[in-house]
């Protein structure tokens, strides 16, 4: 058994696509491979399981181990590592083309304030909570039909 350790380059850590090109690398190679997030701490997982993979946590600048036993462990290590250092592992984007405020959620302007945080879905975001307040209206009673001195003698007419 070998092993490795590596630093996280990528913006997004090993998230959705980086996560699922460093689980197809381990999977074409017959040596059972484990990935454990140093960083955090925590037990190693499965690198052919994208949700192992996922559940480690592992964020940009996480230190990462990665242990191989099999037959062809010394290619898979190599493979590996050169996708952990990658800042674009899953092919986007220029070779060394560091993404603009890695690791930083978007600031968005909305209704004279700042919002930030990550776009989920439309209508969606993941980031701190921002509640507007609520007040109800301060409009006084405006005086109606039963309001006033002559009260009493309309009241008499309904009967």
């Amino acid at each position: 058994m070998k092993s490795i350790e590596a630093r996280v380059r990528c913006a997004t850590g090993l998230h959705a696509r980086p996560a699922a090109a460093l689980v197809r690398a381990a999977s074409a190679f017959q040596a059972g491979v484990r990935l454990e997030n140093l960083t955090r701490g925590g037990e190693g997982v499965d690198a052919r399981s994208l949700t192992a993979v996922l559940s480690a946590g592992v964020e940009k600048g996480h230190l990462v181990r990665v242990s191989a036993d099999g037959p062809d462990e010394d290619q898979v290590l190599a493979e590996l590592r050169q996708l952990l250092e990658a800042v674009h592992p899953d092919g986007s984007g220029e070779a060394g083309e560091e993404p603009a405020a890695a690791g930083l959620p978007p600031v968005y302007e909305l209704g004279g304030g700042r919002v930030s945080g990550l776009p989920g879905a439309p209508g969606i975001a993941v980031g701190p909570v921002w509640r507007p307040r609520y007040e109800p209206p301060s409009a006084a009673r405006a005086p109606g039909p039963e309001a006033g001195p002559d009260r009493a003698g309309r009241r008499a007419g309904r009967r």
